[in-house]
């Protein structure tokens, strides 16, 4: 294990993003919670670029053991991320708060199976997409604007899997595909022709008349072991029988899946484990335990049936056995006596800059102390990037700092394309990107 501490603001995607050109497997990167997944996800993005395969996997975002099922678009995002697992997993940064990855998952087989592609000239009934289509947990609707809808227009069927950016349209021409075209959710109006489209489920569960069956008669059979539920279960047992989804049936993951797996069974033995901040990880993951215990206990309190927590959920000690088959890499801004080497880097954050120029009274105190430090730092020999929005921010930004007598440019490429040769005869550069802290 590999200790690097003093690491501030965003040097960790920093460094992150200059290991992953160096790596020979995935690099998974374990956050205590969402927000903190969500921020190290967008620097990702912007120190590496959107064609990198960086990921969030996110979890399932609602309480254990609750009738409400987790967002399409965050169960499509988990199996995408868990099939470029299993595909081509080298050239692949996941970014996934604890949580997510305590969840147990369907196993790999399936993942090999359920997927399918589809493609032009390709002999495939309209019917058995739609059909298809319902099993993997899309929503009907009559037009597709989210991800996991799907929409059936004559010898169109539009649909928005996780595997693309934008909803896509087929056309069907009998059993065979004839086109298979992005479009635009707003306008409606097709745009550009893929050859090719991966269609991944929406739903961790699948819905598929074998899949109810299989967990009726898991459940059934824990109702014989366990007859104390004897009141409850007939109703919840019709709706499994009949093939009828309802809002929390993910839940019962282990019923639809007599063997389910977890995220570590994905990734291969190249894999590298980046841990932010063990101690909160070590908090999240008591803290996670208690109350999915909790909430199991209060549903039995209601006299509902449910899996056990570890039967749905990674247990603290095999979390723990799971993250020490892998190399690790910890990052810890306070240095502490812990085993492993240590590696101490000096980093600094913006955040005493933010703070002084949001004490600034007025947008010219402003711009002149951010002029006074873009000069300083030439003096030093530093140079200074800037983040912008949007290039109309970029181009407003640089009027103003033009005023203050700066040699300023805007970079219209990503940051993994700049070079310090790029800035040399400027004081200031300006770059597009979403960067929430320096």
């Amino acid at each position: 294990m590999l200790r690097i501490h003093g690491l501030k603001g965003s040097s960790p995607a920093y460094l992150l993003s200059s290991i992953f050109h160096r790596a020979q497997g995935p690099l998974v990167v374990l956050t205590a919670d969402e927000e903190k997944a969500d921020r190290l996800h967008q620097e990702l993005l912007f120190f590496l670029g959107p064609e990198q395969s960086v990921f969030l996997y996110p979890g399932w975002e609602v309480n254990p053991f609750e009738r409400i099922s987790p967002q399409a678009e965050a169960m499509g995002q988990r199996w995408k991320a868990r099939h470029l697992l299993l595909s081509d997993p080298d050239r692949l940064v996941l970014v996934a708060p604890l949580r997510a990855v305590l969840q147990r998952v369907p196993p790999r087989a399936l993942h090999a199976s359920v997927a399918f592609s589809l493609s032009p000239n390709q002999e495939f009934g309209r019917e058995e997409l739609i059909r298809r289509l319902e099993g993997m947990g899309y929503t009907r609707s009559s037009l597709v604007t989210e991800a996991g809808e799907f929409a059936v227009r004559g010898y169109l069927v539009d649909l928005f899997p996780p595997s693309t950016p934008g909803p896509v349209r087929i056309e069907f021409s009998g059993d065979t595909v004839e086109s298979v075209r992005l479009f635009d959710p707003e306008s409606q109006r097709s745009s550009e022709a893929l050859e090719e489209t991966l269609i991944l489920p929406v739903k961790e569960v699948l819905l598929f008349r074998e899949y109810f069956e299989g967990a009726a008669g898991r459940l059934s059979e824990r109702l014989e072991e366990d007859p104390s539920h004897k009141d409850s279960v007939p109703q919840l047992l019709e709706r499994l029988r009949q093939g009828i989804p309802f809002p929390g049936v993910e839940f019962y993951l282990p019923y639809f899946y007599p063997a389910p797996e977890t995220l570590f069974d994905f990734l291969p033995p190249r894999t590298t484990l980046f841990l932010e901040e063990p101690s909160e990880l070590e908090d999240e993951l008591n803290r996670f335990g208690g109350e999915a215990e909790e909430a199991w206990r209060n549903a039995l309190s209601r006299e509902e049936i449910w899996p056990n927590p570890g039967e749905l959920f990674l247990k603290k000690e095999e979390f723990q056995e799971w993250s020490r088959y892998y190399p690790r890499v910890v990052f810890q801004a306070l240095e502490v006596e812990a085993e492993g080497e240590r590696l101490r880097l000096q980093t600094e954050s913006n955040e005493h800059l933010r703070s002084d120029l949001l004490a600034s009274k007025s947008e010219d105190g402003i711009l002149r102390l951010l002029a006074q430090r873009i000069r300083s730092g030439r003096e030093k020999g530093m140079g200074t990037l800037l983040a912008c929005f949007s290039l109309r921010s970029a181009q407003r930004l640089a009027e103003m700092l033009e005023k203050h007598d700066l040699s300023v440019q805007i970079l219209q490429k990503p940051f993994s394309d700049w070079t310090p040769a790029d800035s040399k005869e400027w004081e200031a550069t300006l770059l597009l990107g979403n960067l929430s802290r320096g």
